[in-house]
């Protein structure tokens, strides 16, 4: 689904899913008491969150897939 969107489309989805995710993260966030940073690393936005930061740090023009 995702590989048939135009680069508009495509932009917006990624802008759009990162403001999302921040806002659920924060959410997650609050009220949780001792509970520390690393401690709720484990849920599946803390994944992703780590996913996407590690795609975009890994950017790289001469790769293949640019």
């Amino acid at each position: 689904m995702v590989n048939e969107l135009g680069d508009e489309e495509l932009a917006h989805l990624v802008v759009r899913g990162i403001r999302i995710l921040k806002k659920r993260m924060a959410r997650a966030g609050q009220g949780g008491g001792d509970r520390t940073l690393n401690a709720r690393r484990h849920s599946p936005l803390d994944r992703a969150l780590q996913e996407i930061a590690s795609e975009i740090s890994s950017f790289d023009e001469t790769d293949g897939d640019w």
